[in-house]
């Protein structure tokens, strides 16, 4: 069960926008969920703990430029959260490895099947925190 402390925000929207909101929450652990392909078996789930930036800051002004055009991934997300300097001492990222990544209403069987144990590592970061 979520707590008076815990903020569960949808982050579907542009980088930018995403870093601002995590400047006001100011949090002090952000869990971010999502799906991320990268060439795993789909519904492979993997849990990332920490972000640690290798970008050099004409990088970080080319994620900010591709976030400001709309487009939308996690790993732009936190990039540009941290080039703003929004992002908090603690981040775990949980990802779902997609079996598509075309527009769909419905997530692939895969996906489907993995949502439980995603669900489990959200739930253990918030019970740990």
């Amino acid at each position: 069960m979520l707590g008076d402390d815990v903020v569960l925000e949808e982050f579907s929207y542009g980088a930018v926008a995403v870093a601002q909101r995590l400047r006001e929450l100011a949090p002090e652990l952000l869990v971010l969920v999502g799906a991320k392909k990268r060439g795993r078996v789909p519904g492979t789930v993997r849990r990332r703990n920490g972000y640690t930036s290798t970008l050099r800051p004409e990088e970080i002004q080319a994620a900010v430029a591709d976030a400001v055009t709309g487009h939308i991934d996690l790993d732009l997300v936190l990039e540009v959260a941290h080039g703003l300097g929004a992002l908090p001492e603690r981040v775990v990222a949980v990802e779902i490895e997609p079996a598509s990544t075309e527009p769909s209403e419905q997530l692939s069987p895969e996906v489907e099947a993995a949502l439980p144990k995603a669900l489990e590592l959200v739930r253990a970061e918030l019970h740990n925190s």
